[in-house]
């Protein structure tokens, strides 16, 4: 149990850019596990008995920094996701000063040109319809319907272009601006993995809260006379499905299942 809530802290510590000292920390850890769980499975009754404290002591450490990697994994995305709202927010600003701006004060009109009528008329059109686009996507109020309508800002804009608004000293600063704005949007979106429940703490073994602390017999520690119950039965389950017709031994399993 010890060796699995570490081994998926450690994942989800990792994908989020964690802490190095304490993923440095964790991984040793997590191979000091695995060395005991080695020798766990090779060992006789007699040695079990002498690793007993080492293998509590090993968990207790491994348990303590699962922790530790969960607490620092919950408060690496909370940092993220305070970093996607700023981002979305600022996204979402440089459009509505863009519908003030083109749409309301009409800067860029002045500097527009058009080789017909019928030219200026597919331009107004697009227009528009790029400004009820906009208008639906920031009506969304969420990073993607924010990204969009940048999105959209940014082809109007460019549209105007080429018409002959970047004449104007106002149309570079304002491309740049949206661009900034749509590039630093995106890349918050998608550091940001799907939604997922929080990550799960070790729970109580039930075979072991039903059993006595302490074996006078072997004087094996309750995490390890915990885990022998387990092999138990699961050999005994699997006999009984015919999975094996072998009959249990009495002595303590030399191989865990």
């Amino acid at each position: 149990a010890a060796q699995n809530e570490l081994s998926a802290n450690l994942i989800e510590l990792r994908s989020r850019g964690g802490d190095v000292g304490l993923i440095g920390q964790a991984d040793a850890q997590l191979g000091a596990l695995l060395a005991l769980k080695s020798q766990v499975d090779r060992a006789s009754p007699a040695a079990l008995a002498s690793i007993g404290a080492s293998i509590a002591a090993c968990v207790a450490t491994a348990s303590t920094l699962a922790q530790r990697a969960l607490a620092a994994t919950n408060e690496a995305a909370s940092r993220a996701a305070t970093e996607l709202a700023a981002a979305s927010e600022a996204a979402r600003s440089r459009v509505t000063s863009f519908v003030t701006d083109f749409y309301e004060r009409k800067i860029f009109d002045p500097f527009l040109e058009f080789s017909s009528d019928a030219d200026q008329a597919a331009y107004r059109e697009r227009e528009a319809a790029r400004r009820k686009q906009i208008e639906e996507a920031l009506a969304r109020n969420t990073p993607a319907g924010n990204l969009r309508a940048n999105e959209l800002a940014i082809e109007q804009i460019e549209d105007a272009g080429t018409h002959g608004a970047d004449k104007s000293p106002d149309y570079q600063p304002m491309l740049d601006g949206m661009k900034q704005a749509r590039k630093t949007l995106a890349a918050k979106m998608s550091s940001q993995e799907p939604p997922r429940g929080p990550l799960s703490e070790t729970k109580p073994d039930p075979i072991a809260a039903t059993k006595a602390p302490t074996n006078s017999a072997t004087g094996l520690p309750p995490e390890v006379l915990a885990a022998i119950r387990r092999i138990e039965l699961t050999e005994t389950t699997h006999a009984t499905h015919g999975v094996s017709d072998r009959k249990m031994p009495s002595a303590v399993p030399t191989r865990t299942a």
